[in-house]
């Protein structure tokens, strides 16, 4: 299988011959062979100069989420790095940094603070997209190209998406469509949580049906990849595409268990299997899992387990968890087994839970959800309420697939 880095010599003539080029990627992005693919752009070369645009995490992915990057030359790479998650220009230091709080208040606003500035966007002739998303709708990956793609419409800048694999296939999209006012870093789009799209499908439904084809857009193909492919059977390795993204497995989960964010419970940030391991020093696991048990969901399996978090919530409390293991990944849906877990935690832990109103909301797409969890509904009333939308999503993507 060849992704669109392994086929930059398409693109050279048009896009990157004699151009000033902006390359949005991080170290993560690499070709089939392992080069990255800000050395595969100076491999090829004939540009006339070659910028370097960061997303979160910075280049090297030693920032945490939360954890804002400043711009900067850099002596090794030898490319200017500009950052597209700066700090916000109505934020003040605040000395310790608190990277869950952190996260909440950056990610889920829409902010100039990660879209390229004016006077850099000026540099350019063409911007290259490559970054590796996780299939997940708040992946924040997809914001920043969105964003990109937003400050290059009417221009006449070339914005060129080197397409890449949904790591959890093309099949079985999951969760409710993202509401427009809930619109911020972590919800550029109105798709679902799980959105079974690949990275230039996501940029060709922004071109064709938000930004009505003002972008100059052009997207290099993968070639083999089918929809049915999951990334383990694509015959490239894992390079963890972000801090907190170590496995595969920890993608899978990720759509529906990147809820728990949005509460007091640690979704397993600070161990070596965040998002698969959820729980909280008060937390009564045995209940939890036992009330689940009995929803008999498919494809995945609980197991009752302690964690002490280094980082992030909790930190060095012991917290009695969940751990969270994936079955058969074709049957298991990350964002309907979530509701099944916050409604049985909520049922156990009312006094004990609490909900970050606006960063949960802003998570699952729509303010309903955490409301009815609360209100105890049903988990299969809840989830019964968003499959008319998410049912038409499916429809409509048909026209902008790729594959």
């Amino acid at each position: 299988m060849l992704m669109g880095i392994d086929q930059l010599g398409s693109i050279k003539t048009n896009f990157i011959e004699n151009k000033r080029v902006g390359l949005i990627t991080n170290n993560w992005a690499r070709n089939h062979e392992g080069m990255s693919s800000l050395d595969a752009v100076k491999q090829i070369g004939g540009y006339r100069n070659l910028t370097l645009l960061t997303p979160e995490h910075g280049y090297f992915g030693d920032y945490q989420s939360g954890e804002t990057v400043e711009s900067y030359y850099d002596n090794a790479l030898g490319v200017q790095v500009e950052s597209l998650y700066r700090k916000p220009d109505s934020k003040n230091s605040s000395g310790s940094l608190d990277i869950d709080r952190e996260m909440r208040e950056t990610d889920s606003i829409k902010d100039s603070s990660k879209f390229i500035s004016r006077d850099v966007m000026d540099q350019f002739d063409t911007i290259i997209f490559d970054l590796q998303d996780v299939g997940c709708r708040i992946y924040t990956y997809i914001a920043t190209m969105i964003y990109a793609m937003e400050a290059v419409e009417r221009t006449s800048i070339d914005f060129v998406v080197l397409d890449r694999p949904n790591p959890l296939s093309g099949e079985n999209p999951d969760g409710p469509l993202l509401l427009d006012n809930l619109q911020s870093f972590i919800g550029s789009l109105p798709i679902p949580i799980k959105h079974s799209l690949t990275i230039g499908e996501l940029a060709n439904f922004f071109n064709r049906k938000i930004s009505q084809e003002n972008v100059r857009l052009k997207i290099v193909k993968m070639k083999q990849w089918k929809r049915d492919m999951w990334y383990d059977q694509l015959g490239i390795p894992w390079t963890l595409p972000s801090p907190n993204m170590p496995t595969l497995q920890t993608a899978i989960v990720y759509p529906g268990c990147v809820l728990i964010e949005g509460t007091n419970i640690s979704e397993g940030r600070g161990t070596t299997r965040p998002f698969e391991l959820i729980g909280s020093p008060l937390m009564d696991a045995r209940k939890v899992i036992s009330a689940i048990e009995k929803q008999k969901l498919a494809g995945v399996v609980l197991n009752e387990v302690r964690f002490k978090p280094y980082f992030s919530k909790y930190t060095g409390e012991k917290c009695n968890g969940i751990m969270i293991n994936v079955s058969n990944r074709n049957l298991f849906k990350p964002f309907e087994f979530v509701i099944h877990l916050l409604s049985s935690i909520y049922t156990f832990h009312s006094d004990n839970i609490e909900f970050y109103d606006h960063y949960f909301d802003s998570v699952a797409g729509n303010k309903e959800i955490r409301k009815r969890i609360i209100s105890c509904d049903s988990p299969l009333d809840i989830i019964e309420s968003y499959q008319g939308e998410l049912e038409r999503y499916r429809e409509e993507i048909k026209e902008i697939m790729l594959y």
